[in-house]
């Protein structure tokens, strides 16, 4: 018991002695008034930061065009709503166009750009997935007598677009077997849209 109560003092020491640290520095303001929605422009930092990220092969098309590999179906401007308005929407992503801001990261614009691929898509024979529906991918594979899903998204209402728009490219079957991979919630969430 002493031990513990020792080990919890040790503990709440360095917590205090860091949070009464020094201040971190303040970071330079930034250069210019804010635009129209309120972004201010990158600062001297920043856009050093950034530009040394333009060494990377960043024009090369090839993660864009395997992110595209397998397309089978896309709905256009997809806007998911549930009962209290929209659970996902495709449109707010409209803004990723052209080279990025110099207050953002060239990596992370790239990165965003390829999380934007929404649509069913081929992986091989048998096995599809569902993409850019939800913060994750739902899977279904093809079985003899019916379907199995792998990680059925967050909700219910993504999860139940995403499977009208598989039955509705290749056709209606029953949902054999589901696979939750793992317990976050995007990978089980959105199970009643795809099973009662």
């Amino acid at each position: 018991m002493r031990a513990r109560a020792a080990v919890r003092w040790c503990v709440l020491t360095a917590a205090l002695s860091i949070a009464c640290a020094a201040p971190s520095p303040r970071p330079a303001p930034a250069e210019g008034p804010p635009d129209a929605v309120g972004a201010t422009p990158a600062t001297a930092a920043t856009r050093a930061t950034n530009a040394a990220f333009e060494k990377l092969p960043l024009g090369d098309p090839g993660d864009l065009e395997d992110a595209e590999r397998g397309l089978v179906a896309r709905e256009p401007e997809l806007v998911i709503s549930g009962e209290h308005g929209p659970v996902w929407d495709t449109t707010a992503f409209a803004f990723l166009q052209g080279r990025p801001p110099d207050s953002v990261n060239p990596s992370l614009w790239r990165q965003a750009l390829l999380n934007d691929a929404h649509g069913l898509f081929e992986v091989t024979t048998g096995v599809y997935q569902v993409r850019g529906y939800d913060v994750s991918n739902m899977t279904v594979i093809e079985g003899e007598t019916g379907w199995i899903v792998v990680d059925p998204l967050t909700t219910k209402e993504t999860a139940a677009a995403a499977w009208k728009l598989v039955e509705r490219e290749l056709g209606a079957k029953p949902v054999n077997a589901v696979i939750f991979t793992h317990s976050h919630l995007d990978h089980f969430g959105g199970i009643e849209g795809v099973i009662s």
